[in-house]
């Protein structure tokens, strides 16, 4: 009584008619409407990408079962990042008069490696397949571009695309908080470590070096693909249609981020060259203490 589909198209029960894209062929094996492979029955829903109580979504599309060392991983991923961003705050907190060139260097190194990484990710993320080892290598990076998939959020009853998306725009005002956390500790232990112009340096840190992933985040609810029934799916996440449903909670997110993450960045980086002619007249050694994340990797006379 059912037209047939082809594979990688889903359709459901009630509207056999309505055909969708699958992001992944694997999973929607066609056939008749609301098939999803896997015979165990632990996956199903829209475009056969929700997982029972007890599973989660695998990179591959299928659904796997959640296992102890899954929260460990997690727990070890999440300590790993604020090691990381310890390690930016104390390094913010070197005078200039002190520091080493070979730090320095070792400093814009990492901040190029990252900035490749983010680039990377990023193409991988809009369809470019890379070849392996470095498509497996790319998997473990992904953090950099703010993708928690290997969270396996599923296991901790995270289910909803507007939930994970929240999780990320939050992510890094959660970090500006671990930051200025580091900063109020420091400064109850030893007074005079680290002063505001470090934070505001170490905040700028983060947002320069990030600032691929964080413009690519707050975008992601304008990057959608149709599908043959003329509706379209956000590409991150498919089961939420474009100018349907919870899209407009997530688009009002989107541009919240908008402002505070790309926009802000780069306002304060404008504001940073416009203000230093000025400020090198006046030897406000303070200034470049605070916005030292913009002008360290140039030259003086190259500051612009």
């Amino acid at each position: 009584p059912y037209p047939t589909l082809l594979p990688g198209f889903w359709s459901s029960l009630e509207d056999p008619t309505s055909v969708y894209l699958c992001p992944n062929e694997d999973v929607c094996p066609g056939g008749m409407p609301g098939t999803c492979s896997g015979g165990s029955g632990t996956q199903g829903g829209f475009l056969c990408m929700s997982c029972v109580r007890g599973y989660y979504l695998g990179s591959g599309g299928e659904c796997l079962e959640c296992q102890w060392h899954h929260l460990m991983l997690t727990v070890l991923r999440l300590l790993l990042a604020l090691v990381v961003i310890a390690a930016l705050v104390r390094a913010s907190a070197v005078r200039l008069t002190t520091q080493r060139p070979h730090l320095t260097a070792l400093f814009m190194v990492i901040g190029q490696l990252v900035t490749f990484v983010q680039v990377a990710v990023a193409l991988h993320a809009i369809g470019l397949r890379w070849g392996g080892p470095f498509a497996d290598l790319l998997e473990v990076f992904t953090l950099f571009n703010f993708n928690f998939e290997v969270f396996q959020l599923n296991c901790v009853s995270l289910h909803s695309d507007l939930q994970v998306y929240g999780i990320q725009m939050v992510t890094p005002l959660l970090a500006v908080a671990f930051v200025g956390a580091c900063f109020l500790l420091a400064h109850l232990l030893r007074p005079g470590l680290l002063k505001f112009d470090s934070f505001v340096n170490s905040v700028g840190q983060l947002g320069t070096m990030l600032y691929i992933s964080l413009t690519l985040i707050a975008l992601v609810p304008f990057h959608c693909y149709e599908h043959p029934n003329g509706d379209a799916s956000v590409v991150q996440f498919p089961q939420t249609l474009c100018g349907q449903g919870a899209y407009s909670t997530i688009l009002i997110t989107a541009c919240i981020g908008i402002g505070l993450y790309p926009t802000l960045t780069i306002s304060i980086v404008f504001y940073a060259i416009l203000k230093y002619p000025q400020v090198i007249m006046s030897a406000d050694i303070s200034f470049i203490s605070r916005y030292r994340f913009v002008f360290f990797r140039w030259s003086p006379e190259r500051y612009w």
